[in-house]
């Protein structure tokens, strides 16, 4: 049976836009749970069990549910963002991460050959889409877009294309020299704060 992560960002001693956690938890399990809707009280039995341990601090942790049918882990560690400056694009053709699995292994496969990069951009069928961890967002004449052609449609890229802060538009990998900058998103880091990172050379 597959099981499925949430990553929240904590602080203060509340989740952070857990609302959008909850939509993306509920489509995942509708999807692959769906002869069980009608039963409601699983999903939502499912999502009160989301509780902050009174010990954490008003500090940043990142609280990471494995659930199926339910809850099977929800842990709370102190969050550090990965400093990321650089990615190498790899081609990842037959990659699907639609839903946010626990089996890593593809991404895992791609992310081995990264060469001297932090993390790797992966590239589909021409098309750029996520790293390893993250969406990506990129700035084009004042204007920052994120890939149409995402792997993982994340909270973070959701809420910012909400927001009108963000527009998707198809991006291929040649697409990013006339870009000004690129930087990572997903729901643990503040995409304003993180620096831009450096698409390198493949080796392709």
């Amino acid at each position: 049976m597959c099981q499925f992560i949430e990553s929240i960002r904590v602080e203060n001693h509340r989740f952070q836009h857990l609302e959008d956690h909850i939509r993306r938890l509920e489509q995942t399990w509708l999807h692959h749970y769906g002869h069980l809707s009608q039963d409601r009280s699983k999903l939502d039995a499912l999502i009160d069990s989301l509780i902050i341990p009174d010990q954490l601090g008003a500090e940043v942790y990142k609280a990471r549910l494995v659930y199926g049918l339910s809850i099977d882990s929800l842990t709370f560690t102190p969050y550090t963002p990965k400093l990321v400056r650089t990615l190498m694009p790899v081609m990842a053709d037959a990659l699907d991460y639609r839903f946010k699995y626990t089996d890593r292994s593809a991404l895992d496969t791609c992310l081995a050959n990264r060469g001297g990069a932090d993390d790797v951009l992966l590239i589909k069928n021409g098309f750029v889409t996520d790293t390893s961890f993250s969406n990506v967002i990129v700035l084009k004449d004042a204007t920052w877009l994120t890939p149409s052609t995402y792997l993982l449609n994340g909270t973070c890229r959701q809420r910012l294309i909400r927001q009108g802060l963000v527009r998707e538009a198809t991006i291929r990998l040649e697409d990013l020299s006339d870009c000004q900058e690129i930087r990572l998103i997903n729901a643990m880091l503040d995409p304003w704060t993180q620096p831009a990172v450096t698409v390198l050379t493949p080796f392709f």
